[in-house]
């Protein structure tokens, strides 16, 4: 068997022999593929928070205990197109008290307990490329992180002819072809920190820092949100720069540009977060940081990226903006290809998962004339 690690995915691909880790390179789809889960919130807990954002329906990504959680699979053609959500199925399983094997899944919903103890390995969600979940109370053994807090699971997601049980049954068979069957591992944060710690507190669990030392600003963070590509510019065989919604952007074979993308400032200047620092036995600061920005890139049709590691253009402060090349084949064809860009931020880098909290991703069309 071969573990793909794409960024946030861990995807695993039936092969012989043992398990190896490789880097997928910049990522052409030829197939379709799985590029992306994203997470909303979309029915509140009991957890009070800020909502404070310019976009008040933009994805809410970072869930509290009771909230209503969907998290959506993004499968993108080989034409650069997404696969609409019937015709995903997807399967979410609890990895918290457990290694994320797929081969130890249990059938058993995660609301059927034992003792107040969910089951290894249970059934969190299922639907198609959209499923949710109510996400679990504290857990009494467990208490609030100052540093981080967060929960993690493995998705099971089925496409193009696969269900996702087809695919749980195949890994345990060790079926050597499993294509459209991706295995994902996902960590989905709680938060804003602040809040849970004074919500964990109440509820009797240990906490890092009490609520009459958490300072009523920073207890305002707001919750996290996914950041928004708001500019495209295009040099060299095409020169153009747009704001969102972006045209289609007319090229010709053998044409070579440069590509950099912005986001909207305004909003991600209301993503800071508040860490903490212990001076004495008693004072706790609360230093601001700003998140920073990733993204993955993909290519579709008669589109290459040429000198661009599998993460795009690296970790960026949203006011920061860098450019990659792309190229049009010599030979292409009349038609439209697409670029996808998957842009994140990241609270964390450990290397068993990239921990991300908000993920979207934008679909540019390039015509390629005649």
């Amino acid at each position: 068997m071969q573990v793909r690690v794409v960024a946030t995915l861990v995807v695993l691909v039936a092969a012989v022999g043992g398990c190896v880790i490789e880097e997928l390179p910049v990522g052409y789809i030829d197939a379709p593929e799985l590029v992306s889960v994203q997470i909303d919130v979309v029915e509140l807990g009991p957890v009070e928070r800020s909502l404070t954002y310019p976009d008040p329906t933009a994805a809410i990504a970072e869930i509290m205990p009771g909230d209503l959680v969907e998290l959506r699979a993004v499968v993108i053609d080989a034409d650069g197109r997404e696969l609409p959500d019937e015709a995903i199925e997807s399967i979410w399983l609890d990895c918290n008290l457990w290694s994320c094997d797929p081969s130890e899944a249990v059938e058993i919903d995660c609301d059927d307990s034992v003792d107040g103890e969910r089951w290894r390995g249970c059934l969190s969600a299922m639907g198609d490329g959209r499923a949710r979940f109510v996400a679990p109370a504290l857990r009494h053994g467990w208490g609030v992180s100052s540093f981080r807090n967060s929960l993690d699971y493995l998705g099971i997601i089925g496409y193009d002819g696969r269900g996702a049980m087809q695919c749980l049954l195949g890994f345990g068979s060790r079926d050597r072809s499993l294509d459209g069957c991706a295995f994902v591992t996902r960590r989905l944060d709680l938060g804003p920190m602040w809040p849970l710690m004074v919500w964990g507190e109440q509820e009797r669990v240990p906490v890092d820092v009490p609520s009459w030392q958490i300072p009523a600003g920073v207890l305002e963070q707001p919750a996290n949100r996914p950041p928004f590509l708001a500019e495209l510019a295009v040099s060299g065989d095409v020169e153009g720069q747009w704001q969102a919604p972006f045209p289609v952007v007319p090229v010709r074979a053998g044409d070579r540009l440069r590509i950099r993308v912005g986001y909207d400032l305004d909003a991600q200047a209301q993503q800071i977060r508040f860490g903490s620092k212990v001076a004495g036995a008693s004072r706790v600061f609360f230093p601001e940081a700003p998140e920073p920005v990733f993204q993955r890139v993909y290519v579709t049709g008669a589109l290459r990226l040429d000198g661009l590691s599998s993460q795009g253009p690296g970790p960026m402060l949203p006011s920061e903006a860098r450019d990659y090349p792309l190229r049009v084949v010599d030979d292409a064809n009349p038609g439209v290809a697409r670029l996808i860009v998957v842009s994140y931020d990241s609270l964390s880098t450990s290397e068993q998962f990239r921990a991300v909290s908000a993920e979207t991703h934008t679909i540019i069309e390039f015509e390629v004339l005649e």
